[in-house]
């Protein structure tokens, strides 16, 4: 048995600090007034320019890539300290929507967390439950200027974020609150971290002024609902925004450990054999988060991948659910490959898979799997006859929040092989909509 270390590449380098809050107003009001809200923001960057702060080095031209620098001229007053330089992100606005007070802290640590990507304003609403204290004819405003501390040789870069938060009397008209504090002509992107995406008017009513959407299918509590309309808004004839989601990119390190094991080309031929795959989901916790969707996601990946053709969708069985894919052979006849999902309770997955398991037979038999051993490592193992067991430990940290939002703000073209995914992933959704 051969067995190895590695670690799976990072894209970027990760940043351990989060965003700092610098000066910021809060009001009541019963109705939202992008003029005053603009009219603060603009008196709270002022105020900034008048504070002193140390020099910061910009890049060739004062420009650094998605970030400009605006640099505030000396008031003619003798007692004002002159204004500093300030450098604000002109990237994209993003819009982010918490339904109860859990998802709007999960929201708040998202953003301050992002890690090398910062939106040029950010809108979060919150729908409040009756245990809040908003009142019911108003809302609750608040503006504030966001920093993020400077790495070596780049900027501070700071950005804006409004909150508007409303009791749920008031929720359906947070979709209107967005529109007018959109900063004109750079990209829009929703933010959608919770439930109720097949059901909510704010969210259907934000998805049609959006350029992209970015859910988590892991906290839909209606799995085959919710991705179901999914699918239909990102093939809408009407308004088709780009639509991405945290439980695909979560996958990110499976995808590409599967697709390892068939690398060597005296493996590659066991493609042509697999009968069997099995995946392990976390099984639904008290709030109905669970990884059935990453799975349905993961089986539809390697689905058209393959070639293989669906022409039913998963059943439910005793044990979780199955469904019989057709695979082609070389001389082209066909041949049955079993799915099955079963779901496991197990702390250590996360959001994402526990394993998955893909068994050869035949001509060319093979057992390779994936699982997750700890909360940052996967174990990797493949046997095949005649050859060495081999076995490797892969260290993969889990993605935040943070880093799962920036990955997706770093793109503004589509995914076709996620857009693929999600729609054979719909065809296999089981009729029953309570997921095991």
């Amino acid at each position: 048995m051969t067995i190895s270390h590695s670690s799976l590449p990072t894209r970027r380098p990760r940043r351990t600090s989060d965003a700092i809050t610098l000066p910021s107003r809060e009001w009541r009001s019963p109705a939202v007034d992008a003029a005053k809200i603009n009219h603060e923001l603009n008196q709270l960057w002022a105020e900034l320019g008048r504070a002193p702060v140390s020099s910061e080095p910009l890049t060739a031209g004062g420009v650094p890539g998605p970030e400009v620098s605006t640099s505030v001229s000396t008031p003619d007053e003798p007692d004002v300290p002159p204004r500093a330089i300030i450098t604000r992100a002109a990237t994209l606005n993003l819009v982010a929507v918490a339904n109860s007070a859990e998802e709007a802290d999960r929201i708040h640590r998202g953003i301050i967390g992002l890690p090398d990507f910062q939106p040029s304003r950010v809108i979060v609403l919150v729908a409040r439950g009756q245990d809040s204290n908003t009142d019911a004819d108003d809302l609750f405003i608040r503006v504030a200027l966001l920093e993020q501390p400077p790495e070596k040789h780049r900027p501070t870069i700071r950005f804006e974020c409004i909150a508007v938060e409303a009791n749920r009397t008031m929720a359906d008209d947070l979709a209107s609150v967005a529109s007018p504090l959109l900063i004109s002509e750079l990209g829009d992107f929703l933010w959608w971290p919770g439930d109720g995406v097949s059901r909510s008017p704010v969210f259907r009513n934000l998805a049609e002024v959006m350029d992209r959407v970015i859910v988590d299918t892991a906290s839909l509590t209606k799995v085959p609902r919710g991705m179901a309309a999914l699918h239909a808004l990102s093939t809408s004839r009407t308004r088709c925004p780009l639509v991405s989601d945290f439980a695909w990119t979560r996958l990110t390190p499976w995808r590409q450990l599967v697709a390892q094991f068939f690398d060597p080309p005296v493996i590659r031929s066991c493609l042509d054999t697999i009968e069997e795959v099995e995946i392990v989901y976390p099984s639904p916790d008290q709030q109905g988060v669970s990884g059935f969707s990453a799975a349905l996601l993961l089986t539809a990946w390697l689905a058209n991948a393959l070639n293989w053709e669906a022409d039913s969708p998963f059943a439910r069985t005793r044990t979780g659910y199955r469904v019989i894919l057709n695979g082609g052979l070389p001389d082209g006849a066909s041949r049955p490959i079993s799915v099955r999902l079963r779901p496991l309770s197990n702390v250590v997955f996360g959001r994402a898979i526990g394993a998955i398991t893909l068994t050869s037979r035949g001509a060319h038999p093979g057992t390779f799997t994936v699982e997750r051993t700890t909360p940052t490592d996967l174990m990797t193992t493949s046997s095949i006859p005649g050859e060495p067991h081999v076995g490797r430990m892969v260290h993969v940290i889990p993605a935040t929040d943070s880093d799962l939002l920036a990955e997706e703000m770093h793109f503004f073209e589509p995914n076709p092989i996620y857009e693929r995914a999600l729609a054979l992933a719909t065809r296999l959704l089981p009729e029953n909509d309570t997921v095991a």
